[in-house]
């Protein structure tokens, strides 16, 4: 009886061996599997932030050539003869470097 119960033990302990095994590459599967979908997951979130980065981009060119076209010279012309301003030809400044008071 005595080889019986020893070779049990050694049944036992492989079992136990191979339950261990089987465990251990079920949660390797499971990792490489969670790991795979977080890379998917993460790729598709920086190609979305790319496109609105490009989009973004693109606004920005169209608000800064807006922005030079109103302050060009021709377009402030233009206005100057729409609101019918005059262009001053005389231009008188004043001397403040002897004594001056000023009143509230």
């Amino acid at each position: 009886m005595g080889k019986k119960t020893r070779r049990a033990k050694c049944l036992n302990l492989n079992l136990t061996s191979r339950l261990f095994l089987l465990g251990l590459v079920c949660f390797g599967v499971f990792a490489y599997v969670l790991t795979v979908n977080n890379g998917s997951v993460k790729g598709f979130e920086i190609s979305r932030l790319e496109s609105q980065l490009n989009e973004l981009q693109l606004q920005n060119q169209k608000l800064t050539d807006q922005v030079q076209a109103t302050k060009s010279l021709s377009t402030l012309e233009d206005k100057v003869k729409t609101l019918q301003m005059v262009a001053v030809s005389n231009i008188e400044y004043l001397d403040v470097s002897g004594p001056v008071a000023m009143a509230k």
